[in-house]
Protein backbone atom coordinates (compact mmCIF):
# COMPACT_ATOMS: atom_id res chain seq x y z
CA UNK A 1 0.00 0.00 0.00
CA UNK A 2 2.76 2.45 0.93
CA UNK A 3 4.54 1.65 -2.33
CA UNK A 4 1.34 2.26 -4.31
CA UNK A 5 0.80 5.63 -2.62
CA UNK A 6 4.40 6.59 -3.28
CA UNK A 7 4.08 5.66 -6.94
CA UNK A 8 0.79 7.50 -7.40
CA UNK A 9 2.06 10.62 -5.62
CA UNK A 10 4.24 11.43 -8.62
CA UNK A 11 1.39 11.12 -11.14
CA UNK A 12 0.16 14.45 -12.43
CA UNK A 13 -3.65 14.48 -11.96
CA UNK A 14 -4.37 16.30 -15.22
CA UNK A 15 -2.21 13.84 -17.16
CA UNK A 16 -3.99 10.91 -15.52
CA UNK A 17 -7.42 12.35 -16.37
CA UNK A 18 -6.38 13.02 -19.95
CA UNK A 19 -5.10 9.46 -20.36
CA UNK A 20 -8.30 8.00 -18.93
CA UNK A 21 -10.31 10.20 -21.29
CA UNK A 22 -8.30 8.89 -24.23
CA UNK A 23 -8.81 5.32 -22.98
CA UNK A 24 -12.60 5.73 -22.82
CA UNK A 25 -12.60 7.15 -26.36
CA UNK A 26 -10.46 4.26 -27.61
CA UNK A 27 -12.88 1.77 -26.06
CA UNK A 28 -15.91 3.65 -27.37
CA UNK A 29 -14.57 4.04 -30.92
CA UNK A 30 -13.07 0.57 -31.11
CA UNK A 31 -9.42 1.38 -31.62
CA UNK A 32 -6.60 3.89 -31.47
CA UNK A 33 -6.98 5.21 -35.02
CA UNK A 34 -10.71 5.83 -34.68
CA UNK A 35 -10.16 7.52 -31.31
CA UNK A 36 -7.42 9.73 -32.81
CA UNK A 37 -9.81 10.81 -35.58
CA UNK A 38 -12.54 11.60 -33.03
CA UNK A 39 -10.16 13.62 -30.86
CA UNK A 40 -8.40 15.27 -33.81
CA UNK A 41 -5.05 13.93 -32.62
CA UNK A 42 -2.38 11.78 -34.21
CA UNK A 43 -2.57 8.03 -33.50
CA UNK A 44 0.98 8.20 -32.03
CA UNK A 45 -0.23 10.60 -29.30
CA UNK A 46 -3.04 8.23 -28.32
CA UNK A 47 -0.78 5.17 -28.44
CA UNK A 48 1.87 6.83 -26.30
CA UNK A 49 -0.73 7.92 -23.76
CA UNK A 50 -2.18 4.39 -23.58
CA UNK A 51 1.28 2.88 -23.12
CA UNK A 52 2.08 5.30 -20.29
CA UNK A 53 -1.25 4.58 -18.61
CA UNK A 54 -0.70 0.83 -18.84
CA UNK A 55 2.79 1.26 -17.45
CA UNK A 56 1.45 3.23 -14.50
CA UNK A 57 -1.26 0.66 -13.81
CA UNK A 58 0.96 -2.34 -14.47
CA UNK A 59 -1.59 -4.04 -16.76
CA UNK A 60 -2.56 -4.24 -20.43
CA UNK A 61 -5.87 -2.57 -21.18
CA UNK A 62 -6.60 -3.97 -24.66
CA UNK A 63 -5.31 -6.71 -26.92
CA UNK A 64 -2.95 -5.59 -29.66
CA UNK A 65 -3.81 -8.11 -32.36
CA UNK A 66 -4.91 -7.96 -35.98
CA UNK A 67 -8.40 -9.12 -35.04
CA UNK A 68 -11.33 -7.03 -33.84
CA UNK A 69 -10.60 -4.58 -31.03
CA UNK A 70 -11.05 -6.13 -27.58
CA UNK A 71 -10.44 -4.93 -24.06
CA UNK A 72 -8.54 -7.13 -21.67
CA UNK A 73 -10.36 -8.10 -18.42
CA UNK A 74 -8.44 -5.32 -16.70
CA UNK A 75 -9.46 -2.83 -19.40
CA UNK A 76 -13.09 -3.90 -19.13
CA UNK A 77 -12.93 -3.44 -15.35
CA UNK A 78 -11.49 0.05 -15.77
CA UNK A 79 -13.95 1.24 -18.42
CA UNK A 80 -17.04 1.71 -16.27
CA UNK A 81 -15.42 3.68 -13.38
CA UNK A 82 -13.38 5.71 -15.88
CA UNK A 83 -16.55 6.60 -17.78
CA UNK A 84 -18.31 7.60 -14.56
CA UNK A 85 -15.32 9.65 -13.49
CA UNK A 86 -15.28 11.57 -16.78
CA UNK A 87 -19.02 12.09 -16.56
CA UNK A 88 -18.59 13.54 -13.06
CA UNK A 89 -15.80 15.79 -14.29
CA UNK A 90 -18.00 17.07 -17.12
CA UNK A 91 -20.83 17.66 -14.66
CA UNK A 92 -18.52 19.64 -12.37
CA UNK A 93 -17.37 21.80 -15.27
CA UNK A 94 -20.99 22.34 -16.37
CA UNK A 95 -21.90 23.48 -12.85
CA UNK A 96 -19.07 26.00 -12.86
CA UNK A 97 -19.95 27.15 -16.37
CA UNK A 98 -23.61 27.51 -15.41
CA UNK A 99 -22.52 29.49 -12.36
CA UNK A 100 -20.77 31.92 -14.68
CA UNK A 101 -23.96 32.49 -16.68
CA UNK A 102 -26.72 31.72 -14.15
CA UNK A 103 -25.98 32.35 -10.47
CA UNK A 104 -27.30 30.02 -7.81
CA UNK A 105 -27.00 29.39 -4.09
CA UNK A 106 -27.53 31.59 -1.04
CA UNK A 107 -26.91 35.36 -1.10
CA UNK A 108 -26.91 37.24 2.22
CA UNK A 109 -27.53 40.97 1.87
CA UNK A 110 -27.13 43.57 4.62
CA UNK A 111 -29.72 46.31 4.13
CA UNK A 112 -30.44 49.53 6.03
CA UNK A 113 -33.99 49.25 7.39
CA UNK A 114 -34.96 52.35 5.38
CA UNK A 115 -35.09 49.98 2.43
CA UNK A 116 -37.94 48.01 3.97
CA UNK A 117 -40.06 50.18 1.71
CA UNK A 118 -40.44 50.47 -2.08
CA UNK A 119 -37.21 51.20 -3.95
CA UNK A 120 -35.19 48.21 -2.77
CA UNK A 121 -37.94 45.62 -2.88
CA UNK A 122 -38.99 46.64 -6.38
CA UNK A 123 -35.49 45.84 -7.56
CA UNK A 124 -35.27 42.68 -5.48
CA UNK A 125 -38.43 41.45 -7.20
CA UNK A 126 -36.82 42.08 -10.59
CA UNK A 127 -33.61 40.38 -9.43
CA UNK A 128 -35.54 37.30 -8.27
CA UNK A 129 -37.33 37.09 -11.59
CA UNK A 130 -34.04 37.21 -13.50
CA UNK A 131 -32.11 34.92 -11.09
CA UNK A 132 -34.56 32.27 -9.85
CA UNK A 133 -31.84 29.91 -8.56
CA UNK A 134 -30.51 32.44 -6.03
CA UNK A 135 -31.90 32.24 -2.48
CA UNK A 136 -31.86 35.55 -0.61
CA UNK A 137 -31.46 36.38 3.05
CA UNK A 138 -32.06 40.10 3.69
CA UNK A 139 -30.64 41.38 6.98
CA UNK A 140 -32.41 44.69 7.72
CA UNK A 141 -30.70 46.86 10.33
CA UNK A 142 -29.86 50.54 10.82
CA UNK A 143 -26.52 49.62 12.38
CA UNK A 144 -23.38 49.46 10.24
CA UNK A 145 -22.96 45.81 9.34
CA UNK A 146 -19.72 43.85 9.41
CA UNK A 147 -19.52 41.67 6.31
CA UNK A 148 -17.30 39.03 7.90
CA UNK A 149 -18.96 38.93 11.32
CA UNK A 150 -22.48 38.87 9.86
CA UNK A 151 -21.52 36.48 7.02
CA UNK A 152 -22.77 38.92 4.38
CA UNK A 153 -21.97 38.71 0.69
CA UNK A 154 -22.91 42.35 0.09
CA UNK A 155 -24.20 45.28 2.14
CA UNK A 156 -25.86 48.61 1.33
CA UNK A 157 -24.29 51.55 3.14
CA UNK A 158 -24.70 55.33 3.10
CA UNK A 159 -20.96 55.89 3.35
CA UNK A 160 -18.01 54.45 1.48
CA UNK A 161 -16.16 51.84 3.57
CA UNK A 162 -12.92 52.82 5.27
CA UNK A 163 -11.75 49.20 5.44
CA UNK A 164 -9.22 48.78 2.62
CA UNK A 165 -10.10 45.09 2.37
CA UNK A 166 -13.59 45.93 1.12
CA UNK A 167 -14.71 46.99 -2.33
CA UNK A 168 -17.48 49.42 -3.20
CA UNK A 169 -19.78 50.44 -6.00
CA UNK A 170 -21.74 53.68 -5.84
CA UNK A 171 -25.39 52.90 -6.56
CA UNK A 172 -26.65 56.46 -6.75
CA UNK A 173 -27.62 59.64 -4.92
CA UNK A 174 -30.83 59.68 -2.88
CA UNK A 175 -32.67 62.87 -1.92
CA UNK A 176 -33.73 63.36 1.70
CA UNK A 177 -37.27 64.62 2.20
CA UNK A 178 -39.61 65.22 5.12
CA UNK A 179 -42.90 63.31 5.27
CA UNK A 180 -45.97 63.22 7.48
CA UNK A 181 -49.30 61.46 7.62
CA UNK A 182 -52.33 63.09 5.93
CA UNK A 183 -53.95 62.75 9.37
CA UNK A 184 -51.45 65.33 10.62
CA UNK A 185 -51.47 67.85 7.78
CA UNK A 186 -53.60 68.63 4.76
CA UNK A 187 -51.58 68.03 1.56
CA UNK A 188 -52.62 71.51 0.40
CA UNK A 189 -50.67 73.01 3.33
CA UNK A 190 -47.59 70.81 2.88
CA UNK A 191 -45.50 73.50 1.18
CA UNK A 192 -46.13 76.18 3.82
CA UNK A 193 -43.11 76.48 6.20
CA UNK A 194 -45.12 78.33 8.85
CA UNK A 195 -47.67 75.51 8.97
CA UNK A 196 -44.98 72.91 9.63
CA UNK A 197 -43.00 74.71 12.32
CA UNK A 198 -45.18 73.48 15.18
CA UNK A 199 -45.57 69.87 14.09
CA UNK A 200 -43.89 67.16 16.22
CA UNK A 201 -40.76 65.53 14.86
CA UNK A 202 -39.69 61.92 15.24
CA UNK A 203 -35.94 61.85 15.85
CA UNK A 204 -33.39 59.16 15.00
CA UNK A 205 -31.23 57.46 17.59
CA UNK A 206 -29.06 56.25 14.74
CA UNK A 207 -29.34 56.12 11.00
CA UNK A 208 -28.37 57.74 7.73
CA UNK A 209 -29.89 61.20 8.29
CA UNK A 210 -29.11 63.88 10.90
CA UNK A 211 -31.83 65.02 13.29
CA UNK A 212 -31.66 68.65 12.11
CA UNK A 213 -31.62 69.58 8.44
CA UNK A 214 -31.66 72.92 6.67
CA UNK A 215 -33.76 73.17 3.56
CA UNK A 216 -33.15 75.58 0.71
CA UNK A 217 -35.92 76.72 -1.59
CA UNK A 218 -35.23 75.34 -5.04
CA UNK A 219 -36.02 78.69 -6.74
CA UNK A 220 -35.69 81.61 -4.30
CA UNK A 221 -32.94 80.17 -2.09
CA UNK A 222 -35.01 80.84 1.07
CA UNK A 223 -33.91 78.65 3.98
CA UNK A 224 -36.05 76.56 6.29
CA UNK A 225 -34.70 74.51 9.18
CA UNK A 226 -36.12 71.73 11.31
CA UNK A 227 -34.45 72.54 14.60
CA UNK A 228 -36.56 70.89 17.31
CA UNK A 229 -35.94 67.27 18.25
CA UNK A 230 -39.22 65.52 18.85
CA UNK A 231 -40.50 63.87 21.98
CA UNK A 232 -40.10 60.52 20.22
CA UNK A 233 -36.83 59.04 18.99
CA UNK A 234 -36.43 55.66 17.32
CA UNK A 235 -33.53 53.43 16.36
CA UNK A 236 -35.19 51.77 13.38
CA UNK A 237 -36.20 53.51 10.18
CA UNK A 238 -38.97 51.11 9.27
CA UNK A 239 -40.56 51.57 12.69
CA UNK A 240 -40.20 55.32 12.26
CA UNK A 241 -42.09 55.21 8.97
CA UNK A 242 -44.91 53.22 10.56
CA UNK A 243 -45.04 55.82 13.34
CA UNK A 244 -45.27 58.58 10.73
CA UNK A 245 -48.14 56.78 9.01
CA UNK A 246 -49.89 56.55 12.38
CA UNK A 247 -49.69 60.33 12.74
CA UNK A 248 -47.08 60.54 15.49
CA UNK A 249 -44.87 63.09 13.77
CA UNK A 250 -42.64 64.20 10.92
CA UNK A 251 -39.59 62.23 9.80
CA UNK A 252 -36.87 62.47 7.20
CA UNK A 253 -36.66 59.62 4.70
CA UNK A 254 -35.25 58.89 1.26
CA UNK A 255 -37.62 60.05 -1.43
CA UNK A 256 -37.32 56.97 -3.62
CA UNK A 257 -38.15 54.67 -0.71
CA UNK A 258 -41.57 56.25 -0.13
CA UNK A 259 -42.47 57.29 -3.67
CA UNK A 260 -45.44 54.93 -3.90
CA UNK A 261 -46.73 55.92 -0.45
CA UNK A 262 -46.68 59.58 -1.49
CA UNK A 263 -48.36 58.84 -4.82
CA UNK A 264 -51.04 56.74 -3.09
CA UNK A 265 -51.74 59.42 -0.47
CA UNK A 266 -50.49 57.35 2.49
CA UNK A 267 -47.78 59.94 3.18
CA UNK A 268 -47.50 63.66 2.47
CA UNK A 269 -44.29 65.10 1.04
CA UNK A 270 -43.55 68.14 3.18
CA UNK A 271 -41.99 71.27 1.66
CA UNK A 272 -41.50 69.79 -1.82
CA UNK A 273 -40.20 73.18 -2.98
CA UNK A 274 -37.23 72.84 -0.62
CA UNK A 275 -34.11 70.74 -0.96
CA UNK A 276 -32.82 69.22 2.29
CA UNK A 277 -29.83 67.36 0.94
CA UNK A 278 -28.99 63.91 -0.32
CA UNK A 279 -26.92 60.86 0.56
CA UNK A 280 -24.80 58.55 -1.55
CA UNK A 281 -25.61 54.85 -1.39
CA UNK A 282 -22.88 52.25 -1.84
CA UNK A 283 -22.85 48.52 -2.40
CA UNK A 284 -20.01 47.05 -0.33
CA UNK A 285 -18.56 43.58 -0.95
CA UNK A 286 -15.46 41.60 -0.08
CA UNK A 287 -14.13 40.23 -3.37
CA UNK A 288 -13.12 41.75 -6.68
CA UNK A 289 -14.39 40.93 -9.15
CA UNK A 290 -17.56 40.15 -7.18
CA UNK A 291 -19.33 36.81 -7.55
CA UNK A 292 -21.88 36.67 -10.36
CA UNK A 293 -24.85 36.73 -7.95
CA UNK A 294 -23.44 39.86 -6.30
CA UNK A 295 -22.67 41.51 -9.63
CA UNK A 296 -26.19 40.82 -10.89
CA UNK A 297 -27.66 42.34 -7.72
CA UNK A 298 -25.55 45.47 -8.12
CA UNK A 299 -26.76 45.79 -11.70
CA UNK A 300 -30.38 45.41 -10.56
CA UNK A 301 -29.95 48.07 -7.89
CA UNK A 302 -28.49 50.53 -10.39
CA UNK A 303 -31.48 50.36 -12.76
Amino acid sequence: MKELIANNASIEPTSYLRALGYFVTVADRGGVSAAADALNLSPSVISRSMSNLEKRLGVCLFYRTRGPFRLTPEGAALLDPATRMLSAAREALEVIEAGRTEPSGLLRVGVHSEFGYGWFHERIAAYRADNPKVSLELVHDDAVTDLVRDRLDIALRFRAPTDVRLYQKKLGKFEIIAVASPMMIDPNDADEPARLASLPYIGRMRGGHPDTLSGKHRVSGEMFEFTTRGMIAMDNTLATLHAVEAGLGIAFVLRECVRHEIENGMLVHLLPSYFFGSVDLYAVFGTSPPALAVRRLIEALMR
